[in-house]
């Protein structure tokens, strides 16, 4: 008889039994543990393996949802399995070891913290790398744009400047080129650089502001309520 009276949630303690007995039958059948639902979960580990598919096409392979975009990779420590399972799985189950980068296990709020910052890093890297695409259509339309030393200060900065923002926006549009304002952040910490957004004309903030964080937005607004 299978045992799982034990089984703990990160999240919430009540499970459905569909749903616990979809988990026992892809878990316990290649775990060692064959009949201690627990104790088979404790043979698990998640070591950072996590994987963005972009879009939601992939299927949990321990719970069996569907419409994964996420993907986290969890390994049997006793067995060759290993098992690609989505953010509902990989939060919910305490049985499953989250493991910082020398391998040991983190207690119940490191882990919680640890798959929170692989979930954002792997969102980044999406966003970098749309950026990174826009950039090189745009360098295919326009001979005289210089590639390299925007990649060069993305990779520095991680952000662009005000004026090199409104520069590559306009150089976007003049050449049809697809971008997302959502995916290109703008520095301001310089002094330098909180001046090229304020001494920006009205249509040329109209076009930067979806770049703008909510904080930016809200320092730019309420500078311009101290001087006006």
């Amino acid at each position: 008889m299978i045992s799982r009276s034990k089984t703990r949630t990160r999240r919430s303690p009540a499970l459905s039994a569909k749903y616990l007995d979809r988990v026992e039958i892809r878990l316990l059948v290649q775990s060692k543990e064959q009949s201690d639902f627990d104790k088979a979960f404790r043979e698990w580990s998640y070591a950072g393996n996590a994987f963005d598919l972009k879009e939601s096409i992939a299927e949990c392979e321990l719970c069996g949802h569907s419409g994964l975009r996420f993907q986290y990779e969890i390994a049997n420590s006793h067995t060759s399995s290993r098992l690609l399972v989505g953010s509902r799985c990989i939060n919910r189950f305490r049985g499953i070891r989250v493991q910082d980068a020398d391998g040991a296990d983190l207690d119940e709020e490191r882990a919680t913290k640890r798959l929170a910052s692989d979930r954002r890093r792997l969102i980044e890297n999406h966003r970098h790398r749309r950026v990174i695409s826009s950039l090189v259509q745009l360098a295919s339309n326009e001979d005289e744009f210089d590639i390299d030393s925007f990649i060069k200060w993305l990779l520095a900065h991680q952000a662009f400047t005000p004026k090199q923002m409104t520069t590559l926006i306009w150089r976007f549009e003049k050449h049809g080129v697809a971008f997302d304002s959502a995916d290109f952040k703008v520095t301001i910490r310089r002094n330098k650089h909180k001046q090229q957004l304020f001494d920006l004309p009205d249509w040329q903030l109209q076009k930067l502001w979806p770049c703008l964080s909510p904080s930016q937005q809200e320092s730019y607004q309420r500078r311009r309520r101290e001087v006006f």
